[in-house]
């Protein structure tokens, strides 16, 4: 896993090329945008999970009201722009590995599953699943 991680910032380090390039900045707008995206949503969280009134309700404010995992899709875009920065060196599009088993981890298998599961039983997230899309922002559902 960690070479697959890092396999794009390694590539991007390991060849000499001059300059930036307009792809460069297009990926850490997206890498920027991503980390906003978990920065905010993640202290939302945190604000909300702190107050003992809120024990066992759903975060349906601020970023989540946009998405169920928004702090999952910043974490995602992270990833894909860092993938776009490393298409601007010779092999770039081989670094694809890493953003498409971040994003299949966490849309398959460990961080979204997990947290669906874990809410299964609780009415109000129920709810919350029939009005907020899983995991691209958008606007509620009516």
């Amino acid at each position: 896993m960690i070479f697959i991680m890092s396999f794009p910032a390694a590539l991007v380090n390991i060849t000499n090329v001059p300059g930036l390039m307009v792809i460069d900045f297009c990926g850490l707008v997206i890498w920027i945008i991503g980390f906003l995206c978990e920065a905010i949503s993640d202290q939302q969280l945190f604000a909300f999970m702190s107050n003992s009134s809120n024990k066992g309700k759903v975060m349906r404010t601020g970023l989540w009201s946009y998405s169920r995992h928004p702090n999952y899709f910043g974490e995602i875009l992270m990833w894909w722009g860092i993938y776009i920065i490393a298409l601007s060196v010779p092999g770039g599009w081989t670094a694809i590995i890493a953003p498409a088993t971040i994003t299949f981890l966490l849309v398959f298998i460990t961080g979204i599953p997990w947290v669906e599961k874990a809410m299964g039983n609780n009415p109000e997230y129920q709810e919350y699943k029939k009005r907020t899309n899983m995991l691209i922002p958008w606007f509620p559902k009516k």
